[in-house]
């Protein structure tokens, strides 16, 4: 995870097809906001992004 000007970029570590399903599942939930911590609230912006990352 990082944050930076105040958005936080989770970076999760699966195969393309995992991470296919993962982003599928978001998108089917319609979650757009969710609490995160003791600081308030956090916003899904819809970009979900699959692709490789390099180490």
């Amino acid at each position: 995870m990082t944050k930076a000007s105040g958005a936080l970029s989770i970076i999760i570590d699966v195969d393309r097809d995992k991470a296919k399903e993962i982003r599928l599942m978001i998108n089917d939930a319609g979650v757009s906001s969710f609490y995160l911590g003791k600081k308030g609230l956090a916003f899904v912006d819809g970009e979900i992004s699959v692709k490789e990352v390099v180490k």
